[in-house]
């Protein structure tokens, strides 16, 4: 077995995080005599020189690829390379990682299965119904999200076009009500739907409207970051519970996603909207996927173990 991360510019924290969890992944994993080799690369010439080191007929590539060069959106060029050579390797495929870092694309295929999803508007349009969301059209999760991407009005809006380029960007109806982390993995046809999280807004800066922005997921300095926690949810309308788990399932089958993935829905009068999709999702200690793996009965080596396993039988 291969681990394959290519490296971000992460802290002092980030770097003791990943020690602890390799650490894991190791001692669970040769409790079943598996063998588990960790490999950092930064660039396809990188990957081509470590991995060209192991026989494909024994090797299943755990991809823990996040980037190239540290240039956001490109982690499908690792799986192109995997395909290319015929590697076997978990998680999302190379179509799906690339569709998943469009908002427009992925809108127009869950709206074509009939996924609930907040309505998409072109920024130019004079048909908004405010208040709305701005997103970038060409990222996925909370990148690019700030406390100014809530619009409320035709004149914030008019502003916020003089300051961006309108077609980078989309328009999405902003559900204002509870939200919930779905962590998904298993076949495409098939997936298990682990333990549902839900987003917990306790002192986040932003009083109007509670999101998750950059701040909240990623600057551990900002206040945010303190005030925006997940936890399995307790309570949930079990009408409410089984269209979540209805939408995500079809949205995972209509991505073509394999491995695993993670949804974010919002709620409104008990009505899901799918708000944002991520396959192959973080892979931390500290992330909702490993996080609610757990709760399901899995340890950090079990995880990996259980995705190979996904990536064998496909």
């Amino acid at each position: 077995m291969v681990s394959d991360f290519i490296s971000d510019s992460y802290d002092e924290f980030d770097k003791k995080e990943e020690e602890n969890l390799l650490k894991l992944i190791k001692k669970d994993l040769s409790v079943h005599k598996i063998k588990f080799h960790f490999v950092e690369v930064k660039n396809k010439k990188d990957l081509h020189k470590q991995i060209s080191k192991f026989d494909k007929d024994k090797v299943v590539i755990f991809n823990w690829c996040e980037a190239f060069d540290e240039k956001p959106n490109t982690e499908y060029l690792a799986t192109k390379y995997f395909d290319k050579y015929g590697w076997i390797y978990t998680g999302a495929k190379t179509q799906c990682l690339k569709v998943s870092e469009n908002r427009n694309k992925v809108y127009k295929i869950l709206k074509r299965d009939k996924v609930s999803v907040p309505r998409q508007y072109k920024l130019t349009s004079n048909a908004i119904k405010f208040p709305i969301i701005v997103k970038a059209a060409k990222e996925h999760g909370s990148f690019g999200i700030t406390e100014n991407s809530i619009i409320e009005r035709k004149t914030q809006l008019e502003v916020a076009l003089t300051e961006i380029k309108s077609n980078k960007f989309i328009g999405e109806q902003f559900i204002d009500g509870p939200e919930y982390t779905i962590s998904m993995w298993g076949p495409r046809k098939h997936p298990e739907i682990l333990p549902v999280f839900e987003i917990k807004f306790e002192s986040n800066s932003m009083q109007r409207f509670k999101i998750i922005n950059y701040h909240s997921k990623w600057d551990r300095s900002h206040p945010d970051y303190l005030g925006v926690h997940s936890a399995k949810a307790v309570k949930i309308d079990k009408r409410l519970k089984n269209a979540i788990y209805k939408n995500a399932k079809r949205a995972y089958k209509a991505l073509n996603c394999t491995g695993y993935a993670r949804l974010e829905f919002r709620t409104d009068k008990n009505i899901p909207y799918l708000t944002d999709f991520n396959s192959n999702p973080t892979f931390r200690l500290e992330s909702t996927f490993i996080r609610s793996a757990q709760e399901g009965g899995y340890s950090p080596g079990n995880i990996v173990a259980k995705l190979c396993e996904f990536a064998l039988n496909e």
